[in-house]
């Protein structure tokens, strides 16, 4: 995609009998300047609207780390794992940042608990 932007903007300064010049830009940048919206991430479940988000941010290389903060509450435990494989699968890289302690220890999960005093402890499945 970015190389048929660089295409365009070259044939239009060729048409052009003027001396202009262009700068690059990201996929980001280019849906940004038209103001794109997505239709299908404002309807359906809160879930159906989360993994098009994850296939959005997949799709153009947006970010390289989705934070989601409190999203357990949202979710149940099945819920979560199966947004943990849609994510391994899109090879979309999370960090959910929870208050609550929890003692289960999901699939596809690792986790860091930090205590009062800064201790950290890594737990894996």
């Amino acid at each position: 995609m970015e190389s048929k932007g660089i295409r365009l903007a070259e044939n239009l300064i060729e048409e052009f009998p003027l001396p202009l010049d262009y700068q690059e830009i990201n996929v980001k940048d280019f849906l940004e300047l038209f103001d794109f919206k997505i239709a299908s991430i404002e309807t359906g479940t809160f879930n159906d609207r989360l993994l098009s988000f994850i296939d959005i941010v997949e799709t153009f290389s947006l970010y390289k780390l989705l934070v989601f903060v409190n999203i357990k509450n949202y979710f149940s435990n099945a819920e979560m794992v199966e947004i943990y494989k849609y994510c391994a699968y899109k090879k979309v890289k999370l960090l959910i940042i929870e208050g609550i302690k929890q003692s289960e220890l999901l699939e596809y999960e690792k986790k860091l608990r930090i205590n009062e005093d800064f201790t950290d402890e890594l737990l894996y499945n």
